[in-house]
C-alpha cells in the first residue's frame, strides 16, 4: 500500500508542476512600471504600507497577477495581488522575510495594544465586525509576533504582527460564495 500512495503523491506532484508550467507559457509575467499596476492593487499598498517604495513590479499577460517587490520601514517586503476577469481584487498577499516559529494558541486579549492597534487599522475604518477563527503567539527572529486570523466584510484574513504593531504578513482573499 506504501509504494501505491508514493506513486499517487508523485503524480499529483507531476500534475501540479504540469499545470502550472502550462499556466505560466499560456500568460507569462513581464516587468512592467508600477504605475500601470491596477489602481485598487497600488490604494491597497499605499493604504497598508504608506511608505512603501517599489524596486521591482511584474504582472501576467493576462493582467490577473501582479507581483511587486520593494521596501518598507527598512525591510524587503513581497506583495502579490490576483484579480477577477473583471479587474477586481480576489485576493492580496504581503509578506516581509522570516516565517513565525514557535506557535501556540493565543486569545485576542492577550494582544498587545500596539499589535490590537495595527490589526484594527488594517482592518480598515470603520473596522467591519470581525468573526475572529485563531489567534496564535509565537516569535520572528526571536521577537514575539502574533497571528490573527478570520473573516471580516466579504474577506477571509490573515494578518501577522508584532508584539510591537509592526507588520509582517498579511493575507486576504475574497470569500467565496457559497452554493
Amino acid at each position: 500500500m506504501d509504494s501505491t500512495f508514493g506513486f499517487i503523491l508523485l503524480g499529483c506532484f507531476a500534475v501540479a508542476i504540469l499545470k502550472g508550467v502550462v499556466r505560466s507559457v499560456k500568460n507569462p509575467i513581464s516587468a512592467v512600471e508600477y504605475s500601470s499596476l491596477p489602481a485598487e492593487f497600488q490604494a491597497e499598498i499605499a493604504r497598508v504600507l504608506p511608505d512603501f517604495t517599489p524596486q521591482e513590479t511584474h504582472l501576467t499577460k493576462n493582467s490577473d497577477t501582479a507581483k511587486v517587490v520593494g521596501q518598507s520601514a527598512g525591510r524587503t517586503i513581497r506583495i502579490e495581488g490576483e484579480f477577477d476577469a473583471h479587474g477586481s481584487m480576489i485576493e492580496f498577499d504581503l509578506e516581509a522575510p522570516g516565517g513565525m516559529h514557535s506557535k501556540e494558541r493565543s486569545t485576542r486579549e492577550d494582544l498587545p495594544a500596539r499589535a490590537e492597534a495595527e490589526i484594527e487599522r488594517l482592518l480598515g475604518d470603520p473596522s467591519p465586525v470581525f468573526d475572529r477563527t485563531r489567534v496564535s503567539a509565537g516569535t520572528i527572529n526571536e521577537e514575539p509576533h502574533f497571528e490573527f486570523k478570520g473573516y471580516a466584510s466579504d474577506w477571509k484574513w490573515e494578518i501577522v504582527v508584532s508584539a510591537d504593531g509592526q507588520l509582517h504578513e498579511l493575507e486576504r482573499e475574497a470569500r467565496r460564495a457559497r452554493h
